[in-house]
């Protein structure tokens, strides 16, 4: 082979063995991560990415970290009451009576309902909520902070809704015709909290005291005013927004 044959082959071989160790460096960068102690800690056997998993899909999985620290929670019967809750919210609002729904509902969004009734009241206006239908209902996202715990549901269905000018009965905002809509439910309760076995498809409670009837919103039982134990508090509705983020 001639000299400048020999030339070429001695330039490709360095090229060659450049771009192999560039590549293994990109691999080696790509499965390590440092720690806060900047110790070097192999990410490859930490399973796969679940980034850029759908928010339900990611909700499957952590299921079973909820059921690690409440083993009755049971995802049918939470959905069924999840969806009754939804509906004697909505069915308050349209009767504007906010009081109909505050065994279901958090303090604080039971005070916010209050306060846009009253907002509508003050302005002659009124609710006008019919026809109310669901279609279904999916777990949509598991939150579990060791403060709290909440769960937010995916509820798609129809109605009409819209707020109504009460001396001349014309719609103020929304809609006098059925739209499909999609909405998300936010239920919450305190950390450490665990489904009662009766409670597992959606069957009812009771209480530890008297042994009354007690439902799963029930924060002290209605016969003989037992207050029920952070170990028994129920979810309630947090909120109800457009988006599941907000």
């Amino acid at each position: 082979m001639s000299a400048f044959g020999q030339f070429i082959l001695t330039v490709l071989s360095f090229v060659g063995s450049i771009i192999g160790a560039w590549l293994r460096y990109g691999d080696r960068s790509q499965s390590t991560m440092f720690t806060n102690d900047n110790v070097l800690l192999d990410t490859t056997s930490l399973g796969p990415d679940t980034s850029s998993q759908p928010m339900w899909q990611k909700a499957r999985q952590q299921i079973d970290s909820l059921q690690r620290v409440d083993p009755n929670f049971n995802e049918v019967g939470f959905l069924a009451y999840a969806a009754s809750a939804y509906v004697k919210a909505l069915t308050a609002e349209g009767a504007m009576d906010p009081s109909a729904a505050s065994d279901v509902e958090t303090p604080s969004y039971a005070a916010c309902e209050a306060k846009r009734i009253d907002a509508w009241n003050s302005q002659g206006l009124r609710r006008v909520i019919s026809g109310l239908k669901l279609d279904g209902t999916t777990l949509f996202k598991i939150s579990l902070d060791g403060e709290s715990e909440s769960l937010v549901v995916r509820v798609s269905g129809s109605a009409v809704r819209y707020t109504q000018d009460t001396a001349t009965g014309v719609a103020a905002e929304g809609s006098l015709q059925r739209e499909t809509f999609t909405e998300f439910a936010t239920f919450v309760r305190p950390s450490g909290a665990i489904t009662p076995k009766t409670a597992q498809l959606g069957g009812p409670t009771h209480c530890p005291s008297c042994g009354a009837p007690a439902p799963m919103s029930a924060t002290k039982c209605a016969f003989c005013g037992t207050p029920l134990t952070a170990s028994s508090a129920p979810w309630l509705l947090d909120h109800i927004s457009q988006s599941a983020y907000t």
